[in-house]
């Protein structure tokens, strides 16, 4: 069986908590962001990226 296919939403940064899986950098508060949400042990897990 494949693996279920990802979701993606891009949204503002609501925070400065979170980081970005590519360049491992903080993402700045209202910085414009993509977020790959795919399931990780069961549950739904956001991995963040910003742009440059």
């Amino acid at each position: 069986m494949p693996p279920p296919a990802a979701s993606f939403i891009a949204e503002y940064a609501k925070s400065k908590k979170s980081t970005c899986k590519t360049c491992n950098k903080i993402i700045d508060r209202n910085a414009l962001r993509l977020g790959v949400v795919t399931k990780e042990r069961g549950f739904d897990m956001t991995k963040w990226h910003h742009f440059h």
